[in-house]
């Protein structure tokens, strides 16, 4: 059985099915992510993509601004503290904290999300 930390289940309740989602979710992300790391040896020898310099840009900022709806719970919304919470900023801070980095919520326009994400204002899209 899939249980959740303290820490989502004392601010919100979650179904069997939101936790089982989840669940798929993060075992496919392992997956996905096994196929394309290469073993530490081979990343070093490898050069990064010159195109993409999204991570050095957050890591070096040491902040993830994340883009999404606080509109749309239970995956992100704001409490009765307005503050931004939900499934969501859980594992987007826990992420982070992962990383070693902070993360900034910022609500977005869901409308002009690809312009958000082109233009900078963020650094990806979640929700």
């Amino acid at each position: 059985m899939v249980t959740a930390p303290a820490a989502w289940t004392s601010r919100l309740s979650y179904s069997p099915g939101e936790y089982l989602s989840a669940a798929v979710m993060a075992a496919a992300a392992r997956v996905a992510w096994k196929k394309v790391t290469p073993a530490p040896e081979k990343a070093a020898a490898k050069e990064r993509p010159a195109g993409d310099l999204s991570l050095q840009k957050v890591m070096e900022k040491k902040a993830l601004v994340l883009g999404l709806d606080d509109a749309f719970p239970p995956m992100g919304f704001r409490d009765e503290n307005n503050e931004i919470v939900g499934f969501d900023i859980d594992v987007a801070r826990e992420a982070c904290r992962r990383l070693g980095i902070q993360l900034v919520p910022q609500p977005i326009d869901w409308n002009a999300k690809e312009q958000e994400l082109n233009t900078g204002k963020i650094d990806c899209i979640w929700n």
